[in-house]
């Protein structure tokens, strides 16, 4: 299995991108350093319909299985991780609730999930949403793909 961890904490010397390992991760939008379950950033997700992250999997194989998860604080269920095709009836799927929290109140949510068989599209984009009216922030993401 590949696994590929992110606490957010580095950022492109021009100021583009989250970095993963050295590499572009995301684009640097709606980073916070009000509240981190890590280091000093994480995504802030203020106000209702509020979006982060847009990482995206690359070229997903059929069948192929991943896991992955992010901590949240603030806002229960009703802010959340999105795993969407473009075409979000081809694929769809989101977080269902913490697994575990932290002493300082931070909880673990994920999704696993298998590429569907025949996928068509050349990637699947991994966001954040949230869908209520408390503000929410979002930690230490985590991605395992096995083989």
């Amino acid at each position: 299995s590949f696994m590929l961890k992110n606490d957010f904490e580095s950022i492109s010397t021009d100021k583009k991108w989250i970095l993963a390992d050295g590499a572009p991760f995301c684009k640097n939008s709606e980073l916070s350093t009000g509240n981190a379950r890590s280091g000093k950033i994480a995504f802030s997700l203020p106000f209702k319909d509020s979006y982060a992250m847009d990482y995206e999997i690359l070229n997903p194989v059929p069948g192929r299985k991943y896991q992955i998860s992010i901590w949240r604080y603030g806002a229960g269920e009703s802010a959340y991780l999105v795993v969407s095709s473009a075409n979000a009836d081809l694929f769809y799927d989101t977080s269902k609730g913490a697994e575990e929290t932290d002493d300082k109140g931070w909880s673990k949510i994920s999704v696993t999930f298998r590429v569907p068989t025949g996928y068509s599209e050349n990637k699947l984009k991994v966001y954040l949403w949230n869908t209520g009216d408390s503000p929410a922030w979002f930690d230490d993401f985590e991605i395992v793909q096995f083989k």
